[in-house]
């Protein structure tokens, strides 16, 4: 029943990152009406907020778009940064939405950015402590690298309320600001709720390897 659990809880995890390839597939070979390119979404938006600090770029090295907050930069990849499809609008917007939660000093949002290096950290570390754990079968080992990782789900279900907040506010700049009309918006819609399904991976995805080494675990024990 354990071994069900976990390969259904990585089944979801899996699906959802599927689906959200699947959703920009679909919806990058069609343009929006404006034309307007994932860098002039963004600089539309940013403007408003009066944001002219921060700049938009087009990362040639990166395979995602991202806000860098400790630069104020926002970096689109080559594939949305000049594109005008329904797909780069709603990644571009995103990252516009991100930048407007920083100057609002949201809290949440300015602790994960500050956080999030050193729970990468963490998480690693975990791994190995779990690992030195099950290979010497300590078991209060394994309680530390499992404390460890119930720590992240912790801020891994923070990134999902702050994920969900920055997908309402793209959705209502792009249409305020006239970049899609209603019937685009919801084409969109599904671009960004592909992207909350990576949020709710993020927080499976700890279940899972939690489950997975606890299975492990039992089975050496037995």
């Amino acid at each position: 029943m354990d071994i069900v659990l976990v390969l259904l809880l990585i089944a979801l995890t899996v699906s959802s990152y599927i689906n959200l390839k699947k959703k920009l597939k679909k919806h990058s070979k069609e343009d929006i009406k404006s034309l307007m390119s994932g860098f002039e979404v963004s600089r539309k938006i940013l403007d408003k907020y009066d944001l002219n600090n921060i700049y938009i770029t087009e990362s040639r090295q990166s395979i995602i778009s991202h806000y860098d907050s400790d630069r104020q930069v926002i970096r689109l990849t080559n594939g949305v940064f000049n594109d005008t499809s329904v797909s780069s609008c709603a990644v571009s917007s995103l990252q516009s939405a991100y930048a407007i939660e920083h100057k609002k000093k949201d809290k949440w949002f300015i602790f994960r950015e500050k956080i999030n290096p050193l729970l990468k950290i963490i998480l690693y570390f975990s791994y190995i402590v779990i690992s030195i754990g099950i290979l010497f079968g300590h078991l209060r080992t394994i309680y530390i690298g499992i404390g460890l990782d119930y720590a992240i789900l912790l801020f891994h279900l923070f990134t999902y309320k702050i994920e969900k907040n920055s997908i309402k506010i793209a959705q209502s700049e792009l249409l305020k600001n006239k970049i899609v009309n209603k019937k685009e918006l919801e084409k969109v819609k599904e671009v960004l709720q592909a992207h909350s399904y990576i949020g709710i991976a993020s927080i499976i995805l700890p279940i899972a390897e939690l489950l997975k080494r606890l299975v492990e675990f039992g089975n050496s024990n037995r």
